[in-house]
């Protein structure tokens, strides 16, 4: 199976890109943005971390977000992010 990770700064078009190539190729598409914002919304313990990084204007750390992405479990994906990750 084939995974396509979009990486760039906020605002640059990840997910509209990832949304109309999820459309065209009958994909899912996994935002982690929409996941904290619904986290952040539900006050969840996920979210509540995020809200106060949101809060003070500043990005939620990659290492939040790893450690969110541990806990899913996501079957078949990296565990870590590196240039040796060869999840796809």
């Amino acid at each position: 199976m084939t995974r396509l990770i979009f990486l760039g700064p906020p605002g640059s078009g990840k997910g509209t890109q990832a949304q109309v190539l999820a459309a065209d190729l009958n994909i899912p598409h996994i935002s982690t943005g929409d996941i904290l914002r619904q986290a952040m919304q539900e006050q969840t313990p996920l979210g509540i971390k995020a809200q106060g990084y949101v809060n003070q204007g500043d990005l939620v750390p990659d290492q939040l977000v790893r450690r969110w992405r541990r806990s899913w479990g996501m079957p078949g994906c990296c565990r870590r992010w590196t240039p040796r990750c060869r999840c796809w």
